[in-house]
């Protein structure tokens, strides 16, 4: 059995019972920064959701419906089949994500009109043109690579996404 040296200020991130917790914060044991709560894992509950997210997968790729209805159905059913209640639902999303996204799409609609998105698919299109598709991936996969070192993941995302709009068409 091996050890670890804990210091001041080291954060661990613990699993058991809310009354051990309450015993060991009130024998000083355990200085909880947070309450524990939440439910338990409903693990049984699990293939219900991946289930859902594949159906999804599957659906959009086949053109039945558009993604967002398909992922609206899917959040509905995974709801209604109680794999998450409501409550944890809502608690689970971070405000600042949305906004980041949207700013996001907004950068990349001024990218687009612009001309900026254009003018790098013009650039790119000669070197890949008659490649393997496999090459166009790496292509993108490599440009992703390289612009998450400079900006956001969510930037990048919006950019790269136009870039391969732009190549496909």
């Amino acid at each position: 059995m091996s050890t670890a040296l804990l210091r001041p200020a080291d954060t661990l991130l613990l699993e058991g019972t809310l009354e051990g917790f309450a015993q060991m914060t009130e024998a000083g044991d355990l200085a909880a920064i947070t309450d524990a709560g939440g439910r338990a894992f409903r693990r049984e509950k699990a293939p219900l959701a991946l289930l859902a997210r594949c159906v999804v997968v599957v659906l959009a790729a086949a053109r039945i419906a558009e993604v967002s209805v398909l992922a609206l159905i899917a959040v509905a059913t995974i709801l209604v089949l109680r794999c998450i209640d409501s409550n944890e639902a809502w608690s689970s999303i971070d405000a600042g994500v949305p906004v980041l996204i949207f700013s996001m799409l907004i950068v990349g609609i001024g990218l687009q009109n612009s001309g900026t998105v254009g003018l790098i698919v013009k650039s790119v299109t000669p070197a890949l043109d008659g490649m393997p598709p496999i090459v166009t991936l790496a292509a993108v996969d490599l440009l992703s690579s390289v612009l998450t070192e400079a900006v956001t993941n969510n930037a990048v995302a919006v950019v790269v996404t136009l870039f391969a709009i732009g190549l496909a068409e």
